[in-house]
């Protein structure tokens, strides 16, 4: 039955065993693909603890970490906080045990599954494990409203589109970008009609979504004009009685935004950007394979990201 289980291990030699023992927790989900959505919370992935490893990279002794204001850390990536005990020479081993116990058990897993609780969002495995990755790397706050972070806003504009949408029966929305270009059909290689800007009210009468790109557009009218925008930057005026199901994500605006997220000290990291490339991946397609730093393609930007401008 899914739920969080305590296990309680003891040790045995010569034939006794232990009174001493030491406990953890093991969570069940109700599915093993990695693309189902369900609403249960999750623990990141070993597939996805390889990768952050690898993202991380490994060192066995504290060390200043030059990119976070020469913070100390140690294993793959933990942040060793002032007057809190830490251990020198690790094994990787006993790295690799030591960032399992840290993400799952840290507030990174913890603020992902309150955010999934809170919003009742379906969310899939892979859609856990980048933003998994992503608060590991940058902090878990941004989910429940902590800061501002348009990859949050993409996330909670999905829904299952109303089985009734027409045009004529229109849904109420607004546009969510600072721009949003309107495309004579659903593709940015159509004709732009026009460009809507931050807060503009929409009426959505029609969606598409393109199963093999993972890419969502809406059909709108807005200011005497109609036509296609990315379905990212549109969110509806009311969301009561539709179905947050992340499966839904415009997965071109999603990935776009999250390149974004490369700068650390004002400064723009080709490796933070190759980090956000895989995480994307990760969350629309399921590619743990390409987002590892060790496949040929991790560097490729297979499903056509816009680039940030700086890179």
């Amino acid at each position: 039955t899914p739920g969080t289980y305590t296990v309680r291990a003891y040790s045995s030699s010569g034939g006794g065993y232990s009174s001493d023992y030491r406990e953890f927790t093991i969570l069940v989900v109700s599915t093993t693909d990695s693309d189902t959505t369900t609403g249960e919370s999750r623990r990141v992935s070993d597939s996805m603890l390889d990768n952050i490893a690898s993202y991380e990279g490994y060192v066995p002794q504290v060390s200043p970490d030059t990119l976070a204001g020469n913070i100390p850390t140690v294993g793959y990536g933990y942040v060793v906080s002032k007057n809190t005990t830490f251990y020198n020479n690790l094994t990787r081993s006993e790295a690799k045990a030591m960032l399992a116990d840290t993400v799952n058990r840290g507030s990174y897993t913890t603020e992902i599954n309150r955010f999934i609780s809170s919003n009742g969002l379906l969310m899939s495995q892979c859609q856990f494990d980048a933003l998994a990755s992503f608060s590991y790397n940058v902090g878990a706050g941004y989910w429940n409203g902590s800061g501002n972070c348009y990859v949050r806003t993409v996330i909670m504009n999905a829904v299952v589109p109303p089985q009734d949408l027409s045009s004529s029966n229109p849904y109420g929305g607004k546009v969510t970008a600072s721009t949003l270009p309107m495309y004579q059909d659903h593709s940015a290689s159509s004709t732009q009609i026009t460009t809507l800007k931050i807060n503009t009210s929409v009426n959505i009468t029609d969606y598409y979504r393109d199963s093999s790109t993972k890419q969502s557009w809406y059909k709108v009218s807005a200011s005497g004009k109609s036509g296609w925008v990315r379905a990212g930057d549109v969110a509806f005026n009311s969301t009561s009685g539709l179905t947050h199901d992340l499966n839904y994500v415009d997965a071109y605006t999603f990935g776009s935004n999250l390149l974004d997220w490369h700068v650390a000290g004002g400064n723009c990291y080709i490796g933070l950007y190759y980090r956000r490339l895989a995480e994307a991946k990760v969350f629309s397609y399921g590619n743990y394979a390409e987002a590892s730093p060790s496949n040929g393609n991790y560097k490729k930007n297979t499903y056509g990201y816009k680039v940030p401008s700086c890179l």
